[in-house]
Parts: C-alpha cells; structure tokens; sequence
C-alpha cells in the first residue's frame, strides 16, 4: 500500500506576516519610484522649457546687437563719405578759383594785347 503524502505544514505564522510587510515595502518603494521618475519628468521638461526660452532670448538680443551694430556701421561709413565728399568739393571749388585767377583776363591785359597787335602791324 501506499501510503498518502503528508499534508504540507502550515506556515509559521510570522512569516506571512513577514512576506506580507516585503511587499508593502515593494509596493511602497514602487509608488516612491514612479512619483520620483514623474518629478524628473516634470524637472526635466521644466529645465528644458526654460532653456528653449534663455536660447531664444538670447538669439533675439544678439539680432538686436547685430541689427544695432550693422546700424552704427552704416552711419559711420555714411558720415565718413559725406565728409570726403564735402572735403573733395571743397579742393574743388579751391582749384577752380585758382584757375579763373590765374587764367582771368584783366582789362589791361586786352589793352595791352590790342595795342601790341597794332604796332606789330605797323611795322
């Protein structure tokens, strides 16, 4: 004959409740987990929110200073050539006067040159 298997034991009873306290404590440190990994989420797209945010201020503020720059770049340039300018049209005038004085004919000059031309006929 056979004889039956022996019934299991029961279980200690500290050890239910010893198993039951493990996973609470893995329940509890799952719930911990999860709300950690979803405040690093938050953290981390705040962090990269504020970022895209610095990144574009700072792009406009360097368009700023380079349209400011490209500005005071176009002024200078434009006083400098109205100023060679001013200066070439002031050479200008200078030399032009200088020539009608050097090449202007006073009256006496024509007189002298008639009178010249007449004698020279004469003789």
């Amino acid at each position: 004959m056979t004889a039956a298997a022996p019934a299991p034991a029961p279980p200690p009873e500290g050890s239910t409740l010893l198993l039951r306290q493990v996973k609470e404590a893995e329940n509890d440190f799952d719930r911990r987990l999860a709300s950690a990994r979803t405040e690093g989420e938050q953290r981390l797209a705040s962090i990269r929110s504020e970022t895209e945010r610095a990144i574009a201020e700072a792009r406009a503020s360097a368009e700023r200073g380079y349209e400011a720059a490209l500005e005071s770049a176009r002024r200078s340039a434009e006083e400098e050539a109205e100023s060679i300018l001013s200066s070439a049209r002031e050479q200008a005038e200078t030399a032009s006067r200088e020539f009608a004085r050097a090449t202007a004919l006073r009256p006496t000059d024509i007189l002298d040159a008639l009178v010249r031309g007449i004698l020279d006929d004469d003789a």
